[in-house]
């Protein structure tokens, strides 16, 4: 992935605030989040967190499912979050490697980009 990631709770802090504007959903929002990190083979945490918002859309009633998610296999979340498009096309890797990297190359702006958004 590329440099613009969520490592730092200060970023997520940002990104939760910018997502759930108001206080009592992002207090709901936080308690649902702290899910995920509360066992020692959770990693990532600030990431995958972030992850979760950005795959449920900023959407506080999405959040338990992804959260589950996250909490069986971090990786499948940031797998949906930082890799749509080359993961539901990865035949393409062997069959058309350019347009595979250019799946990634896109990959890595539109979530360059949300990273941006949010944190800024």
């Amino acid at each position: 992935m590329s440099s613009s990631t969520i490592n730092s709770y200060e970023d997520l802090d940002k990104v939760i605030a910018k997502a759930f504007p108001d206080a009592d959903i992002r207090s709901r929002a936080i308690a649902l989040l702290g899910k995920y990190g509360t066992e020692d083979f959770h990693r990532e945490i600030s990431r995958v967190r972030a992850a979760i918002i950005k795959v449920a859309q900023a959407d506080v009633e999405k959040l338990q499912g992804f959260v589950d998610i996250a909490c069986s296999d971090y990786r499948d979340l940031l797998v949906m979050a930082e890799y749509e498009q080359q993961s539901r096309n990865y035949s393409l890797k062997k069959n058309d490697p350019q347009k595979h990297q250019r799946l990634v190359e896109k990959d890595e702006r539109e979530y360059s980009d949300w990273v941006k958004k949010m944190t800024e």
